[in-house]
């Protein structure tokens, strides 16, 4: 399955900076597949077919808030939608 990730509040007006590299790795360390971002946008592609929709944000969220932990209200929206590159 491929999912969109796009997470709130990083690297806007130099504030709460993630390198992409950073961001990838993280979602490599996930477990998950083919996973790319767009510039430094906090918007990551990726696909993974073994969870729900529902585990793979709960293991988002806990390692996006171990690694970087900011004060953000809230970290990502996640979605899946055939037609995504």
């Amino acid at each position: 399955m491929k999912y969109l990730a796009l997470l709130r509040g990083i690297n806007v007006g130099g504030k709460n900076i993630i390198s992409k590299e950073e961001l990838c790795q993280l979602f490599v360390d996930l477990g998950f597949e083919n996973v790319r971002t767009y510039i430094q946008s906090g918007n990551i592609l990726f696909r993974n077919g073994k969870k729900s929709a529902k585990e793979l944000a709960k293991g988002m969220e806990e390692e996006l808030s171990a690694r970087f932990p900011m004060p953000l209200v809230q970290w990502f929206y996640l979605t899946t939608n055939t037609n995504l590159p």
